[in-house]
Parts: structure tokens; C-alpha cells; sequence
């Protein structure tokens, strides 16, 4: 089992964004995550992916695909490694994201490495409404909170479980959907704790999150900036 730390468990909540390809054709394909924002990618999850398996920078690509729902450039991570795709599978099986559980690893480990899991997981899955297409009308309604989806096969939806349990650790509300497939946020405060606790590192989501904040006050105001999302 590959040893814990801050980074690697950043990396599992990132890679619930992107994929664990079962093995075809010799082919060991790993999608680290994947993002609207590039430089979310190639300035925290590849730096981090090369120091924890140990690879060169050139053996990450990052592809671009074309995103015909939002009309703007989509980002993936991805590298073909049996060694790197062995080593997360120790903590997620190959295929189907919606058998994916918390890993055992993470569940055992210390509060600062969980939070990095739920940092990586909400950089990748989290997010909350745009506050500056709020102010120009693209958009009809905002609300005070933030989601983390996340779809998963039974009843119970044990990823988000996870999450809302190890928040209520630090006094941050939340709740789970009744269609079981996002957890949500709600409230000045409950938003204010998880922006200084959890403070995203993709820096669109941390933006967004903190404009949210702005909008409602519970920030100083400054120059509220669009992201495409």
C-alpha cells in the first residue's frame, strides 16, 4: 500500500473528477482530474502527482477537448503508467466511478490528511453559483451555498457520508439531496468556515467561492471576476 500523505490524499479527491481506466489493449490509462481552468492542473495536481509517484513531468499530458455544453475548452490530466495505475487502484477499482468508496487509507488518517481528500474532491467536484453573471443577468437566481456531487451506485451514498461527517467535525452544516448525488452547504457562516478551512486550491473555485462570500457580505468587497463554468 502506498504510503499517506497530504498530497497523495489530495490526489484521490481530485481523481473523482477523472478516471481509473480498466486496462485494454496493454493500455493503463489513469486520468488524474480534469477542469475548465488549465492552470488548476498544471500548477497543483501535476506538481503534486510527480512528487508522489516519483515521474518525470513529461510522462503527464494534459489534453484539451471541447466542451460542447458549456461552448468552451475542457482540460484533462492524464498519464498511461501500469505502476501509477496499480498504485491507485490499491485505493479505487478500476471502472465505474460509482463504486467508488472513501478509501480505507484516508478513513484511518489524521484530520489534516482528510482534509486535503475533501480539498482535492471539492477542487474537482464542488462549486457554487457565479456571483458576477448574478450582477449582469446572465443568470436568474443565486443562492448562499456551495455543492459537492457525486454519483454513486445504492441507497447510501457513502463518499458524501463521508464528507458531511468530517464537517460536522468542524461545526460546518450540511446536507444530503434527496436524489442522493450532491451534498450541500447552505448559510453565511457554514460557507465562511469551509472557504477558510477547506480554501480550495483550484484557484477558479476558490475565486468563485470567495465572490459568493463577497456578494453576500460576509467578505470585504473587491472586483467580482466571471469564470466559465
Amino acid at each position: 500500500m502506498h504510503e499517506m500523505n497530504r498530497d497523495l490524499a489530495y490526489i484521490l479527491g481530485a481523481i473523482r473528477d477523472g478516471s481509473l481506466s480498466i486496462p485494454s489493449a496493454g493500455k493503463h490509462e489513469v486520468t488524474l482530474a480534469a477542469d475548465f481552468h488549465k492552470d488548476w492542473l498544471t500548477s497543483v495536481v501535476i506538481p503534486k502527482a510527480i512528487g508522489v509517484f516519483d515521474i518525470p513531468i513529461d510522462k503527464i499530458k494534459v489534453y484539451t477537448i471541447w466542451s460542447h455544453k458549456s461552448k468552451i475548452e475542457f482540460f484533462r490530466a492524464k498519464i498511461y503508467s501500469q505502476e501509477i495505475h496499480k498504485k491507485l487502484a490499491e485505493f479505487y477499482p478500476p471502472g465505474n466511478q460509482r463504486l467508488w468508496k472513501t478509501p480505507e487509507a484516508i478513513k484511518k488518517s489524521s484530520l489534516d490528511i482528510q482534509k486535503e481528500y475533501v480539498r482535492g474532491f471539492y477542487d474537482a467536484d464542488g462549486g457554487c453559483r457565479d456571483a458576477h453573471k448574478f450582477i449582469e443577468g446572465k443568470t436568474k437566481s443565486i443562492n448562499c451555498e456551495i455543492g459537492i456531487s457525486c454519483v454513486h451506485f445504492g441507497e447510501i451514498n457513502e463518499p458524501l457520508l463521508f464528507i458531511r461527517d468530517l464537517l460536522k467535525k468542524f461545526e460546518i452544516k450540511s446536507s444530503i439531496r434527496k436524489l442522493n448525488d450532491q451534498l450541500k452547504i447552505t448559510g453565511k457562516s457554514n460557507l465562511l468556515e469551509f472557504y477558510r478551512t477547506f480554501t480550495p486550491l483550484n484557484s477558479r473555485k476558490r475565486q468563485m467561492l470567495k465572490d459568493l462570500l463577497q456578494f453576500y457580505g460576509v467578505l470585504p468587497a473587491s472586483t467580482i471576476k466571471s469564470w466559465p463554468a
